[in-house]
């Protein structure tokens, strides 16, 4: 039986031992995970996304060395996660696939046809009217400043000064330009014209094309320095310009670099001429396709439209409208209600609601069948496959994608909610009073005499305030005026203020205000009043994201970095 124990003690001690063998080793891979298997960084990680390691030179392509060297501590390691969330942002668009959606793809669709209808203005139009040798021809211009002397006749007239009708004008005008000729021009200039400006620089200035009248632009350049220019007309004056002289501003950028900016401003300095050109270029696109209306069937359709229509809901009035005729055409295709249901829906038009109103329907389907022939001509013409076309298409597409990403899933459940705004409100509402305000019938005059022998009447006749009122406003003159109007004081010590302690109906004393007398019936006092919160609402929105702007994109910051288990070196980055 010792025996037996003996042999039983000695087994489960074998037992025991094994056991325990089993448990150190346990232990030892337990830490060997906690202290060897954590992260480790080399002296030039900054961080590890998975198993991708991020550079501290790759960091400093971002922000320089030197820059973010002279940062606070706090400051370093937000610049270091601004940097990483911009590369986590790439991974998870790409991931996520967000230029196939479908809010994008319609987005893209609707920026490609304008685009296109651009480039298309550009090489139809802009480069015949403005060909490259044209463009540089004005950028030349532009580098130059001119001193100018500048003789003004007016034909519209300005304050209480008389002037020529617009013939005599030019007749004028014409005149001094021929005796410039032969006579002194600063002496025509004292003689005929006065022009404002800096009083050591009175009868000469520097201007710069694109910086002065339009219509001077135009014109100006086309001469060189010494000579007078024809009477130009620029709507209110004929202008007779001496170029005394020019100088080259050396600062500007070369050609290539200001060709963009170049073009937005020839477009806008000879916006007619290149409207009126590519109008008779969308025309003959018409004619080719066979546009035609049958204005008849469409004032039919439009009044049937009319009567349908609830709002601006074009698709829904013309379901409502039963209306069989056909309308017109183009490319052998029909325009009739179904096309225009089809139309529609596929693409939202934020102009249908013209096609209800029979004074705008023709306009409208012109122009947007003329949209289509422009887009088509862009197409037939491979513009999509332009390099030109591609570039801009990739810019628009990411800063879309960008755009998308950032509102519907990198700040996802931080938008401002309802409730927010509510509390806003009710802890705010004085920010959004409405100063008090009087709605009155207001005599002024320009002598006290006047409102005096006025006043003595209107306290001896009740009804002659009324009379009078009705009877000056129908005048015109400089010495005294009726007007209904709202008047809100500007401060306690402004005369309108005392208004407010009258009644309604009663009418105030002759008073000055500014350089006129005032007699002002008392019609309505409406008090301050705390406007709404739907009124206001979009106010709030505007202020609270702005406010909370900063803290949702450290949240947002926050959770991408943990939803991609970023890990960042600290001790490099503070050291």
């Amino acid at each position: 039986m010792i025996l037996y124990f003996q042999k039983m003690i000695i087994g489960n001690l074998k037992i025991f031992n094994i056991w325990m063998v089993i448990f150190k080793i346990i232990i030892f891979i337990f830490l060997f995970c906690l202290f060897g298997c954590s992260q480790s960084f080399d002296d030039d990680t900054i961080a590890v996304i998975g198993n991708q390691k991020i550079s501290k030179s790759s960091f400093h392509k971002y922000m320089p060395e030197a820059r973010f060297n002279d940062l606070t501590d706090s400051l370093k390691i937000e610049k270091t996660k601004e940097f990483l969330t911009d590369i986590l942002k790439e991974k998870d668009i790409e991931k996520m696939r967000i230029q196939n959606n479908d809010e994008i793809k319609k987005e893209m669709k609707l920026w490609s046809k304008r685009t296109l209808a651009g480039l298309l203005f550009d090489k139809n139009i802009l480069n015949k009217v403005f060909p490259e040798d044209s463009l540089k021809k004005i950028y030349q211009h532009y580098k130059m400043e001119r001193n100018i002397s500048v003789i003004v006749i007016p034909y519209i007239k300005t304050k209480t000064i008389k002037v020529p009708d617009k013939k005599e004008a030019y007749g004028i005008a014409n005149d001094i330009y021929n005796r410039s000729k032969i006579e002194d021009f600063e002496f025509l200039q004292r003689s005929f014209s006065k022009v404002e400006g800096n009083p050591n620089d009175r009868l000469s200035h520097w201007t710069k094309l694109f910086s002065g009248i339009k219509a001077v632009d135009r014109e100006l350049w086309k001469y060189n320095v010494g000579e007078v220019t024809k009477p130009i007309d620029d709507g209110q004056s004929f202008r007779i310009i001496k170029i005394n002289n020019e100088k080259e501003d050396t600062k500007l950028p070369d050609y290539r670099y200001q060709k963009d900016m170049l073009i937005r401003q020839v477009l806008e300095l000879w916006k007619k001429p290149l409207q009126d050109y590519f109008i008779k270029y969308t025309d003959s696109l018409l004619n080719e396709s066979g546009f035609y209306i049958d204005k008849s069937s469409l004032l039919n359709f439009s009044n049937a439209l009319k009567n349908n229509i609830v709002g601006k809901d074009i698709i829904s009035g013309i379901r409502k409208t039963n209306f069989k005729k056909n309308i017109g055409r183009y490319d052998n295709i029909i325009l009739n209600r179904e096309w225009f249901i089809n139309e529609f829906n596929e693409e939202e038009n934020l102009f249908g609601y013209q096609l209800a109103d029979p004074q705008m329907a023709y306009g409208f389907i012109k122009g947007l069948i003329s949209s289509k022939l422009n887009h088509k001509s862009a197409l037939n013409m491979g513009m999509q496959n332009s390099p030109l076309y591609l570039e801009k298409y990739e810019e628009e597409l990411r800063t879309r994608i960008k755009n998308f990403y950032d509102y519907n899933i990198f700040k996802k459940g931080l938008e401002v909610k309802e409730e927010e705004m509510l509390d806003y409100y009710n802890r705010n509402k004085t920010d959004f009073s409405v100063s008090p305000k009087i709605l009155t019938e207001l005599l002024w005059f320009n002598e006290i005499e006047l409102a005096q022998n006025h006043y003595k009447k209107i306290i001896s006749d009740k009804d002659y305030f009324s009379d009078i009122y009705r009877y000056i406003k129908l005048q015109k003159s400089s010495k005294y005026g009726a007007e209904q109007k709202f008047i809100i004081p500007s401060s306690e010590s402004d005369p309108y203020h005392s208004l407010f302690s009258l009644e309604n109906g009663s009418i105030s004393k002759p008073f000055k205000r500014g350089n006129k007398f005032y007699i002002i019936k008392i019609i309505e006092k409406i008090e301050s009043q705390i406007r709404s919160f739907n009124e206001v609402k979009a106010q709030i929105l505007m202020r609270l994201s702005k406010m909370n702007n900063k803290r949702n994109e450290k949240v947002a910051r926050d959770r991408l970095l943990k939803k991609f288990k970023v890990s960042i070196n600290e001790d490099l980055i503070l050291s």
